[in-house]
C-alpha cells in the first residue's frame, strides 16, 4: 500500500464522512458485512453509485474489503477513524521541548512515559501525582493574562473534555460558571491549592 501523508489521510477521511449517502452506508456497514448489491437494495441506490461511494470509503480506509469466494464484501473499519482522530488531535498545539523543562528526574520520567517523542500525549495517567505532572506540562500551552473561549481551549488540548476538567479541578485554569471563558491561573496559586 502506498504511504500517504497525515494531511492527505485527514483530507480523505473528511471527504469520506462529510457526505450524507456515505454516512448512511457507513452506518449499514458498521452493523455487518454487505456486498455492493445488498447495499444497493437496502440503501435504495444504484450499484454504480454504491461502488463509487465504497471507493471513497476504501481510499479513506474506513471500510475493509473482504473476499467472499470471488465476490467482494465490505465492512466498516472503525479502527482507522479512531487512530486518525487520536493522531491528529493528540499533537501539541505549541512546540514542546521536554528537555528544556526544569523538572526533577521523577517528573521527567513520568512525562517521558506519558508523551510521545513529538510532545503529544499518549494517554492521561490515572494516579493524581502523575496527572499533576501532565497538567503542568499541558498548562504551558496557555499564556498568562489571556482569556480563552471554550473553543480555543478545545483547540489547544488533545483530549478536550478530560484535560479541560482536570485543569479546572486541579486549579490550573480558571473558568466562568457558564464555561464561556477560561484563563490560566498563576502557577504559585495553583501549587498552593494542590498542597
Amino acid at each position: 500500500m502506498d504511504t500517504i501523508s497525515p494531511s492527505q489521510d485527514l483530507n480523505n477521511l473528511f471527504e469520506a464522512i462529510l457526505d450524507s449517502e456515505r454516512l448512511a452506508l457507513r452506518a449499514y456497514l458498521s452493523q455487518r458485512e454487505y456486498s455492493v448489491l445488498e447495499l444497493a437494495m437496502i440503501a435504495d441506490m444504484k450499484p454504480k453509485d454504491i461502488q463509487r461511494h465504497l471507493e471513497v470509503l476504501e481510499c479513506a480506509r474506513l471500510v475493509n474489503v473482504l473476499d467472499r469466494g470471488g465476490k467482494k464484501g465490505y465492512r466498516f473499519n472503525p479502527g482507522h477513524l479512531e487512530q486518525t482522530i487520536r493522531q491528529q488531535f493528540a499533537r501539541p498545539k505549541k512546540d514542546a521541548n521536554q528537555s528544556s523543562f526544569d523538572l526533577p528526574n521523577d517528573q521527567k520520567m513520568i512525562l517521558a512515559k506519558y508523551t510521545h517523542n513529538d510532545g503529544s500525549l499518549k494517554m492521561i495517567p490515572s494516579k493524581s501525582k502523575k496527572i499533576v505532572v501532565i497538567l503542568e506540562y499541558v498548562c504551558r500551552s496557555f499564556e498568562n493574562d489571556t482569556n480563552y473561549s471554550k473553543g480555543q481551549v478545545n483547540n489547544i488540548l488533545p483530549d478536550t473534555i478530560t484535560l479541560r476538567r482536570y485543569l479546572v479541578d486541579y486549579g490550573y485554569l480558571g473558568r466562568e460558571s457558564n464555561g464561556a471563558r477560561y484563563w490560566r491561573i498563576n502557577p504559585q496559586k495553583s501549587a498552593a491549592r494542590n498542597s
